[in-house]
């Protein structure tokens, strides 16, 4: 019995187990390092190469950016005509601007430049939109105007509206001349109510006298009726580019059509692609479309003949019929 008790107790002191019996070594925990950790660590050559060039282009882009100069304060103008600084605004501003709003003053969005939009807080892509809409002859006209531009976020339209200044509406107090053209106001407006001119024989000063017309209508209207070579129809000065329904409507009582007009027909025999398809009414597929039938079957011998072209349908015949001949 004394025998199997002292080789039960050998037997354990043999055997220690980690945490209960004895502690492992430095070599043990260094074995069970290089088996378990140590493989994290070892980078082959491309991957160290790697991690060189990673951190290069951070330090790259770090350095890059500081040579951009800082956004300064941008102008706008107030009441007085004077100007006034505005905060620069940021788009990406830090976690402790982000709450912050650029500095306002009373401006006239008609006179405005780029620049200062962008230092209200609009986008570029919104400012683009506004100054393509003057350029092409737009004006704002009221405070409200702002909300039918397309792309201004309707905070930004609540945050602008009340500092918007139409020139129009700045008091002051009126001249001499001014005073003594508004007495006359009547006398203009019935002289404005009997204008009556010829749309084809008309130029653009003419036109200017139209309520309604100013000369950047009055130039599309004339550059138009160059285009079809002569209207034929009163309805035709709709069709000028993004001249209002409301404004044609008022203009229409003053226009009158001398028949015959000086009309500038299409020999549908000679014209070419490029002359076909370049009138309003038609396209240059359509133009190919007739000179290879012309080319193919020989020269047309009356108008219906364009008929027979699959592109082409009664409706859009009847409308370019006017400016088609044969000789």
């Amino acid at each position: 019995m004394i025998l199997q008790e002292n080789f039960d107790h050998k037997i354990l002191d043999s055997s220690p187990v980690w945490g209960l019996t004895s502690t492992p070594s430095w070599g043990q925990i260094e074995a069970m390092f290089n088996k378990w950790i140590r493989p994290y660590f070892q980078f082959n050559r491309q991957e160290r190469w790697g991690a060189v060039l990673l951190i290069g282009g951070l330090f790259g882009l770090y350095g890059l950016a500081s040579l951009f100069p800082k956004r300064g304060a941008v102008p706008a103008p107030t009441d007085q005509g004077k100007s006034v600084q505005v905060r620069p605004y940021s788009y990406y501003p830090s976690p402790g601007q982000s709450n912050r709003k650029p500095d306002l003053a009373p401006f006239d969005p008609n006179q405005l430049s780029e620049s200062e939009w962008i230092g209200m807080g609009i986008p570029p892509r919104t400012v683009q939109t506004i100054r393509n809409y003057l350029e092409k002859g737009g004006r704002f006209r009221s405070p409200e105007d702002l909300g039918k531009i397309w792309g201004l976020k309707p905070a930004d339209r609540d945050r602008l509206l009340p500092y918007v200044r139409i020139r129009s509406e700045i008091a002051r107090p009126k001249t001499f001349f001014e005073t003594k053209r508004s007495g006359n106001s009547s006398v203009n407006s019935e002289r404005a109510r009997s204008i009556t001119i010829d749309i084809n024989r008309s130029d653009s000063v003419n036109w200017e006298a139209l309520p309604g017309i100013g000369p950047t209508y009055a130039r599309r209207i004339v550059r138009y009726r160059d285009r079809l070579g002569g209207f034929v129809r009163l309805d035709q000065i709709a069709e000028t580019y993004q001249l209002p329904d409301s404004v044609f409507q008022q203009i229409r009582p003053h226009l009158i059509l001398v028949n015959p007009g000086p009309i500038r027909k299409i020999l549908l025999n000679r014209v070419t692609v490029d002359t076909l398809g370049r009138h309003p009414y038609c396209n240059f597929s359509m133009a190919r479309s007739i000179v290879r039938y012309r080319e193919q079957h020989g020269p047309f011998r009356k108008l219906e003949e364009l008929l027979d072209l699959q592109q082409v349908d009664s409706a859009w015949w009847m409308r370019i019929r006017p400016y088609l001949s044969l000789e």
